[in-house]
């Protein structure tokens, strides 16, 4: 009796060991991964100009124009054509259950707020979620070099009531300008970051006929019941 007793007692101690040296292991492995995108996040120039306060991402969140074998991607700062990334993006990252998340993009340089989407929960395309202010093309001036377009994903302690907030559509400019993202995350109490993502880009002539497609204010559908921004004209 007394050798089954520890022969269980060893099986259990085997078990637990090996389960903390698992455990131990995933856990390097992640932190790992996160120094490696914190000095992603240092090249881009995300703490060093003020972009946002030092932090440590979490996670790399995906970001990709296009499809198939067209597919361009956003890669920690690479470089993109304007006409490239002109079409709402399609973003993917690991969320956790029950919990939601704000995505916010901006250009840095011209202070341009260009898509916020709030309630996010999962991670497929545009399955959850309302956007704030419509996907609207980064558009540079003119011989103003290059310009970053920074993605900013959010853990999102309260859920957003979107009926108190006005859909800005991708044709206005009403709110979108001298952007600063450390006041909009106090604002909307957005604490954490989960994850970011960038490209670099450059005046070309599509940034010419985005701006002649803007307006200061655009009268939005305002039809509550309307989740999927892709099915919405006004878009």
């Amino acid at each position: 009796m007394s050798k089954d007793i520890d022969k269980k007692k060893l099986e259990d101690e085997v078990a637990k060991n090996v389960k903390e040296m698992r455990e131990e292991g995933m856990k390097e492995v992640y932190q790992q991964r996160m120094l490696k995108l914190k000095k992603e996040a240092e090249k881009i120039g995300i703490f060093r100009d003020g972009i946002y306060p030092e932090f440590t991402p979490q996670q790399f969140v995906e970001v990709a124009w296009g499809g198939g074998d067209s597919e361009d991607v956003a890669l920690n700062g690479n470089t993109l054509q304007c006409n490239k990334i002109r079409d709402k993006p399609i973003y993917m990252f690991e969320a956790a259950d029950g919990i939601r998340y704000c995505l916010a993009a901006f250009d840095f340089e011209s202070k341009q707020l260009l898509w916020v989407r709030f309630n996010i929960e999962g991670d497929t395309k545009f399955s959850s979620g309302r956007d704030w202010f419509r996907w609207q093309p980064p558009h540079p001036a003119k011989d103003t070099g290059s310009h970053r377009v920074c993605f900013f994903l959010f853990h999102q302690k309260h859920l957003q009531d979107m009926s108190k907030l006005k859909t800005i559509s991708k044709f206005s400019t009403e709110g979108r300008a001298d952007f600063c993202l450390k006041k909009f995350a106090a604002k909307f109490d957005l604490k954490i970051v989960i994850g970011i993502n960038a490209v670099t880009t450059s005046w070309d002539t599509s940034c010419d006929t985005t701006l002649a497609s803007l307006k200061p204010s655009v009268a939005m559908d305002d039809n509550k019941d309307k989740v999927d921004p892709m099915t919405d004209p006004c878009n």
